[in-house]
């Protein structure tokens, strides 16, 4: 055999094992990353089931079942029927600090200072205020921590951190780019001791309304207040907590929205229904429906509405 022949068979088992080693390495790096993860969500439900077990004596913890966190929920965090007005906190949050040079809607920030001076303005980042709800509720009711590490996007954890941050101490959460027109201490509600507060988003008695919104007549989350551990949110983290941990069982833990052309909607979550407006909308209206005595109060539909005043019809006191 000639050297030039040798030289051709070495070259190509060399290739050969190359490509072998290259394989097993472009394996073993895709499935890292998922088997990690998985390992650690194992682990936590083992932590958990030990927790529930040495700690209340109920059994296994079961976050497939909302009624479990909702439960824990009401014991560690009990609500006391409003005696006075919803804390005057204010809540926002955005992925930078507000002296990060990409910070948006600084002014509209600032407005919602300025026009409510006697208010608490409290401003976190996504990043510090999920660490801080991971640290809060990782010995309470633990499974509410999971469900933050689980949920794979920011909107996701930024929808569920709000309702968390508002269920804790009580006030109101509103969108960085919600445009603040009058005082909050002019609101309807300010010299009202009620519970919770959220506005419509949109009352479509049209056929075709789920080409615009996800419920016919949904609540918005954008902005909304409650006073602490408010039933309604009980219940929303509850069923976020349920929704998360079933996406993960049946592998879907991906989030789908009508205008995501790459996301197959049998293998996904829709984001309005995991943590969004229409999971908010089904809440409340749960909530509503339980009520037995619900007091109707009268809003005078007739005053005027000069300056975009807030107009519409009978609302609940919740």
């Amino acid at each position: 055999m000639s050297n030039s022949s040798i030289r051709t068979n070495y070259q190509l088992r060399m290739l050969a094992l190359g490509l072998t080693a290259l394989i097993l390495w472009l394996h073993f790096f895709t499935n890292y990353s998922k088997t990690t993860q998985q390992k650690i969500i194992d682990d936590e439900l083992i932590k958990l089931n030990r927790y529930e077990t040495t700690n209340s004596g109920a059994g296994l913890a079961n976050p497939y079942d909302p009624l479990t966190t909702e439960q824990r929920l009401a014991k560690y965090y009990p609500y006391k029927k409003p005696v006075e007005r919803i804390p005057k906190k204010i809540y926002q949050m955005w992925k930078h600090e507000q002296s990060h040079p990409d910070f948006p809607y600084k002014d509209l920030g600032e407005r919602w200072q300025t026009m409510n001076p006697n208010y608490e303005y409290l401003f976190n980042t996504n990043e510090k205020l999920i660490d801080f709800l991971k640290d809060e509720f990782q010995h309470t009711v633990p499974e509410i921590t999971m469900a933050l590490e689980m949920l794979p996007t920011l909107i996701l954890k930024s929808d569920f951190s709000r309702y968390l941050m508002v269920f804790l101490t009580g006030g109101m959460y509103g969108d960085l780019d919600t445009y603040l027109r009058w005082p909050v201490d002019q609101w309807w509600d300010s010299n009202r001791n009620v519970g919770f507060v959220a506005g419509i988003e949109a009352d479509y008695n049209i056929h075709d309304w789920s080409n615009y919104m996800q419920r016919r007549l949904q609540f918005e989350q954008w902005f909304f207040k409650s006073q602490p551990h408010h039933p309604i949110l009980r219940k929303l983290i509850s069923t976020i907590v349920k929704t998360t941990f079933q996406a993960r069982r049946e592998e879907k833990l991906r989030p789908y929205y009508k205008d995501f052309e790459d996301v197959d909607r049998c293998q996904a979550i829709d984001i309005m229904d995991w943590t969004g407006p229409g999971v908010f909308t089904d809440v409340i209206y749960a909530y509503l429906n339980s009520l037995k005595n619900p007091t109707v109060v009268d809003i005078n539909v007739k005053r005027s509405c000069s300056h975009f005043d807030m107009t519409g019809p009978d609302r609940l006191g919740w």
